[in-house]
């Protein structure tokens, strides 16, 4: 039984919330002064507290625990700062997403696959829950542990002020920033990251689909040739959209891995300093909460990149388990060279080059150790 599949429904929310801070496009849903202005107010309040931490970090390089706290959110915040912008420039392609996403290929599938799609769709929102409650926890200890904090006037993050903080007016009001500008990041960057994860996800299927469909394609029946053909077209606008999603994701990707190794590096930076400078354990839960966010954030973009591997993989194998022997010469022709062009999986790159797979996140977390090593060896001579 044929039914339509509304695709665009499984990314509402992410949207919305995109739409919201004028990173998505609008397309009539909301005033556009507001979406312009609400754009503007974002990128501009996470520039002016990334110049402030930097700035932070130029007057205080002697003091490596500062240093290594402040640049913890420095790279996090210049990787946001420049997904929201490769996002804002590629705002066409997230159209072209939906245009193919509504496509009638895509929009109308039997019921028995529209459980594939429900079944991988509904284990990513699972990830996505459980990565935007880490995100949600992050902030929250930002705000509450600096209020629980013995020292006076203390900030939510170490950065520099055009004026000294020495009353409780001038405190709320850094504090305020600060949890605003802070927040903003992991709101805007768990809602991008997790767009990413529900169109990879919904390519992985297709992928499924496709799989199912060859293997139970009737090569002996009456019209096999005109239902191959509807595999071809199929297979076709997957690696339509597969490029798509890489041609908008790709750069922003590339610059999220290099910020995670960092960070990650300095996040045991930081837990090392802790065994000769004694810190509060709610600055140790913080900094604990961050390094799941960011290990979170980096492991599912490449274990849904694998997913898309192991989905293509195998589109050959399911062809060679039709009875394509039974089908006639000019249709065993087209199915040689269906078969000729899946010989290699597709493979989502971050930048063109890293692949996201398991191997490169396993690859990325012993750099990340590679460097902390490093860290720990000059931190410690001293």
């Amino acid at each position: 039984m044929i039914e339509d599949h509304d695709l665009l429904s499984t990314f509402t929310i992410d949207r919305k919330l995109l739409l919201i801070c004028g990173v998505y496009p609008n397309q009539g849903e909301m005033p556009k002064s507001l979406h312009r202005l609400s754009s503007f107010l974002f990128i501009s309040i996470s520039f002016l507290i990334n110049i402030a931490v930097i700035v932070f970090i130029t007057e205080n390089l002697q003091d490596v625990p500062l240093v290594a706290q402040a640049l913890l959110f420095s790279i996090t915040q210049t990787s946001f700062l420049c997904k929201l912008l490769n996002l804002h420039r590629k705002k066409v392609n997230l159209l072209e997403i939906e245009q193919i996403l509504s496509g009638a290929v895509f929009a109308t599938c039997c019921k028995d696959k529209t459980t594939i799609i429900q079944t991988h769709v509904k284990a990513t929102k699972t990830v996505a829950v459980v990565y935007r409650a880490i995100c949600v926890l992050v902030c929250v200890t930002y705000a509450v542990f600096p209020l629980m904090d013995e020292g006076e006037w203390t900030l939510p993050l170490q950065s520099w002020t055009p004026f000294e903080v020495d009353n409780s007016v001038k405190y709320w009001t850094v504090f305020a920033f600060h949890w605003i500008s802070f927040s903003m990041s992991p709101y805007v960057n768990s809602s991008i990251d997790i767009l990413a994860y529900m169109l990879i996800t919904l390519v992985a299927s297709q992928f499924e689909i496709l799989k199912d469909n060859l293997t139970k394609l009737r090569c002996e029946a009456e019209g096999a040739t005109v239902e191959f053909d509807r595999n071809v077209v199929l297979h076709y606008e997957i690696l339509r959209l597969m490029d798509v999603i890489a041609d908008t994701f790709s750069l922003g990707t590339f610059v999220q891995f290099f910020s995670s190794v960092m960070v990650i590096c300095f996040i045991g930076f930081q837990l090392m300093i802790a065994s000769f400078v004694p810190v509060g354990g709610a600055l140790f839960i913080s900094i604990c909460l961050y390094f799941a966010s960011m290990v979170t954030q980096l492991g599912m973009y490449c274990w849904f990149g694998h997913n898309i591997i192991a989905s293509s993989d195998k589109i050959n194998e399911a062809v060679y388990m039709s009875n394509w022997y039974e089908a006639d010469s000019g249709t065993k022709k087209s199915i040689l060279i269906f078969m000729e062009k899946c010989k290699r999986p597709v493979v989502l790159t971050a930048g063109k080059l890293f692949p996201l797979s398991l191997d490169t996140f396993i690859g990325l977390m012993r750099s990340s150790y590679s460097y902390f090593a490093v860290l720990q060896r000059l931190y410690g001579s001293e």
